[in-house]
């Protein structure tokens, strides 16, 4: 194939002399060109006429408008939800072994399999464990215990009423009740003379036994 020669003036003319190059080096194209190659913004940054379109291009800005991605921000981001989910796990036991330590906010899935509620464990940076999460609060409540106690054999509910019953007692009073024998009256379950002259009937006082006959004085009326 015959290649085509043409004079350097000619070359000149048609595209231009090297001094007329807008860059640092004009001692030869191709190192004019390797220049424009190296420093030329991508097309993306540029508009139709070559032009800069925003900082990056120009080197004027360090982002692409005024909210620039601080490093702040990165490190707000990385501490999402994301990184803080440690997955689903089938037992306690291999959570703690897929992960034996973790920070504040972290927290995830146990289903113990069919029949049993996935329960929700977070990690506890003070007790340095994974702590179970419950949907409704186990903790003992005063109520709660008073049920509990009440409902044991031989326990039985102490009401204020009985309290301030209690309360109007003398200290070392006794018991006092009445008493199947005539004239007396039961003071702690004994028998206790109140009175011995007893009013009664004449065919009464005849069928009493000698013993009661004696043991009281008896006005007939």
């Amino acid at each position: 194939m015959a290649t085509a020669k043409i004079s350097l003036s000619k070359y000149r003319g048609e595209v231009g002399s090297l001094e007329n190059l807008n860059t640092s080096t004009k001692s030869t194209l191709v190192g004019a060109i390797n220049e424009v190659k190296t420093n030329a913004a991508p097309s993306s940054h540029v508009g139709a006429t070559g032009t800069s379109q925003h900082g990056i291009a120009n080197g004027t800005a360090a982002g692409f408008s005024d909210n620039n991605f601080t490093s702040a921000e990165k490190t707000k981001l990385a501490g999402l939800d994301g990184n803080h989910f440690k997955g689903n796990y089938t037992s306690p036991t291999a959570l703690e072994t897929a992960f034996p330590t973790a920070v504040a906010g972290d927290y995830a899935n146990v289903d113990e399999g069919a029949g049993n509620d996935v329960t929700l464990y977070i990690y506890d940076v003070d007790d340095a464990a994974w702590v179970a999460q419950k949907g409704v609060s186990t903790a003992e409540t005063a109520a709660g215990i008073k049920t509990k106690y009440e409902s044991n054999a031989d326990t039985n509910a102490y009401t204020d009423a009985e309290k301030d019953k209690l309360s109007g007692i003398a200290a070392g009073a006794t018991k006092v009740e009445e008493s199947d024998v005539n004239g007396c009256i039961k003071i702690n379950n004994t028998d206790v003379v109140v009175y011995s002259e007893i009013a009664i009937s004449e065919d009464d006082y005849l069928e009493l036994d000698q013993a009661d006959k004696d043991a009281h004085d008896y006005v007939i009326i």
